[in-house]
């Protein structure tokens, strides 16, 4: 099976991370906390 870091391609996504311009992150534009395992959704 093939590695994922042998994949990608890291070099363009330091790129994208680190081109000019954007805007910082706001409140609340944090990820969701991921569920528990057996959860289930209302």
């Amino acid at each position: 099976m093939e590695v994922r870091s042998a994949r990608a391609d890291l070099n363009a996504f330091d790129q994208l991370m680190m081109r000019p311009g954007g805007e910082p992150a706001r409140a609340g534009d944090e990820m969701p906390t991921p569920r528990k395992a057996g959860a289930r959704r209302k």
